[in-house]
């Protein structure tokens, strides 16, 4: 069964000077170059999510943290009428 979740993703980076670009790397093999982007999950699994942020003065950070995906649980059953 496949799984769809829905994440929303918040950059928290500041910099003193300049302007920041930033990379996301979703631990599913995609990525994204918004700032605060959404990003769906197909599965259910852990996934370790990096963010490299660059102010475009050869200063750059990253930081990760893993995301846990649990399956979608849809409890349903049918009963005879009698």
């Amino acid at each position: 069964m496949s799984e769809y979740q829905l994440f929303n993703f918040t950059n928290n980076s500041t910099t003193s000077a300049g302007s920041l670009a930033a990379f996301w790397n979703f631990g599913d093999t995609t990525t994204s170059n918004l700032f605060i982007p959404t990003h769906t999950y197909h599965y259910a699994d852990s996934f370790n999510v990096k963010l490299v942020v660059n102010a475009g003065i050869g200063c750059a950070d990253s930081t990760s943290k893993t995301v846990y995906v649990s399956p979608n649980i849809k409890a349903k059953f049918t009963a005879p009428v009698l």
